[in-house]
């Protein structure tokens, strides 16, 4: 089926006029935040940074667990007296209070 010029400049137009309407990256990365933030709010979540009081319990870790993830939130856990929650037996190795 054969289409006209003008038909295909209209079909154009529409493209690009939906091409428009879709959000940015930095549109939808916004909004990401935007929904994160609101859900913390909801549920009571806080954010802890690492700081140097729970840096300071890295090198008194033992090496149960390799992911430097996991060290860090360990290093939180004693450091703020917070329990874990997780099944990971390697997290479960340290002297910190987990649940699961």
């Amino acid at each position: 089926m054969k289409t006209s010029p003008q038909a295909r400049a209209r079909t154009r137009k529409i493209e690009i006029f939906r091409a428009d309407l879709r959000p940015s990256a930095i549109d939808q990365i916004i909004w990401a935040v935007f929904r994160g933030a609101q859900q913390c709010e909801k549920h009571f979540i806080e954010s802890l940074s690492l700081d140097e009081k729970a840096v300071f319990n890295l090198s008194q870790l033992p090496n149960h667990h390799r992911d430097p993830f996991d060290r860090m939130l360990v290093c939180q856990a004693i450091a703020y007296d917070l329990t874990i929650l997780t099944s990971d037996e390697l997290i479960m190795q340290y002297p910190v209070a987990t649940a699961w």
